[in-house]
């Protein structure tokens, strides 16, 4: 059985047996269980204590940058929408690479449950931090489950005093969540960074190992080792290698060195763009040897794990940046749909929230249709 499937049977089993025992402390609702908590809602009183003047003034940059933000989505929406190309789309976890049908993106189970923990925690924490700053209660905070699923998490604020907040409070509350996700997204983007220079400093690529396909250039000279080189061009990567077959033609007569020595071979037409040159191989895998500290190979252990941080990291950027968009397109129940209401309300009194309902309804008519039915009308 695929480790990846035996560790997610393991986390919904643990998932099970924690709400078993806690199951007094749960709230039930056809198939949503709701776990809440008191604990820890005075470390953000801590956290808010004597830096609500600088808080404001942060949250005021926010409402005027989330603002710019949701007009930026809204036109792009319209454009892409218009042209008939997708531009945003629904990201679920899948197991054991199993791919969704349509206009879902499928998301590696692990990558997405801590992407979305990570997007969720960032973005009630902001919400929980500003409400503290306008002096509003937190009652409690807790987790949301689909059954053994998590789905979300949430800050619950004492409502009576949140509805009271008029004008600028209200709109640094409902532009800080986006910005709890755009600050993750700039962490992130540090990682990578730090990550890559220690990376590049410890280990290095040499070459290619690959598979060959059957029938092909690559198998009637029997192509083995390890890439090296390509006439004379050094492939340390994949981007190398693609950056070489993007220019060269069928029929076009290459040399390749390996780790077994060199095998001259006719490029072959490629199966699927007639203008591209074809090897015959599939299936590469950079291999990389140790810079300094150690000699020899790294271990695939070694780069699996590279691997699977860098898909984190890559997951965690684009989740933390999608939601942080999409929630502030003017479309209530989301962030952005709340800021406009509330200067809709500033600017024209009681039909203001009117005014939010209807662009509300258009935001979502759009989403809907460049989720959903573009590329469906692309393929008639």
């Amino acid at each position: 059985m695929d480790l990846e499937i035996i560790a997610t049977f393991i986390f919904f089993l643990a998932i099970g047996i924690y709400l078993v025992k806690r199951r007094k402390g749960l709230e039930f609702h056809y198939g949503i269980i709701i776990k809440r908590w008191k604990k820890g809602i005075e470390k953000i009183d801590k956290l808010v204590k004597g830096k609500k003047k600088i808080l404001r003034k942060v949250g005021n940059i926010f409402v005027a940058i989330g603002i710019l933000i949701s007009l930026s989505g809204v036109y792009f929406l319209a454009r892409y929408t218009l042209q008939l190309k997708q531009v945003f789309g629904l990201a679920l976890p899948s197991v054991a690479g199993i791919k969704y049908p349509g206009p879902v993106i499928s998301i590696p189970f692990w990558y997405w449950i801590i992407a979305i923990f990570t997007v969720i925690a960032s973005h009630e924490t902001m919400h929980a931090i500003f409400s503290r700053v306008e002096k509003v209660k937190l009652k409690n905070y807790g987790i949301i489950f689909f059954l053994l699923f998590p789905i979300g998490a949430f800050v619950d604020p004492e409502k009576r005093e949140f509805e009271k907040l008029k004008g600028m409070k209200k709109m640094r509350v409902y532009a800080a969540g986006s910005f709890g996700n755009f600050l993750v997204f700039a962490i992130v983007l540090l990682l990578v960074f730090l990550s890559t220079k220690i990376a590049d400093s410890l280990i290095e690529s040499v070459g290619l190992k690959f598979e060959v396909l059957p029938n092909t250039p690559a198998e009637k000279v029997g192509l083995e080792g390890i890439m090296l080189k390509i006439n004379n061009q050094t492939i340390k990567s994949k981007q190398d290698l693609i950056n070489f077959l993007n220019k060269a033609k069928p029929g076009e007569n290459i040399t390749i060195l390996t780790t077994k020595g060199e095998f001259s071979l006719s490029l072959a037409q490629h199966p699927e763009e007639k203008n591209r040159g074809f090897i015959g191989i599939n299936n590469t895998i950079e291999v990389y040897v140790f810079k300094t500290i150690f000699s020899g190979h790294v271990p695939e252990s070694l780069i699996n794990l590279l691997a699977f941080w860098y898909g984190l990291l890559f997951w965690l950027a684009i989740l933390n940046l999608g939601v942080a968009i999409a929630n502030l397109l003017p479309a209530k129940p989301l962030d952005g749909g709340y800021l406009f209401e509330e200067i809709f309300r500033n600017f024209f009194g009681k039909n203001g929230e009117k005014m939010a309902n209807v662009l509300s309804a258009i935001i979502f008519f759009l989403l809907f249709f460049n989720i959903f039915a573009v590329n469906l009308i692309r393929a008639i």
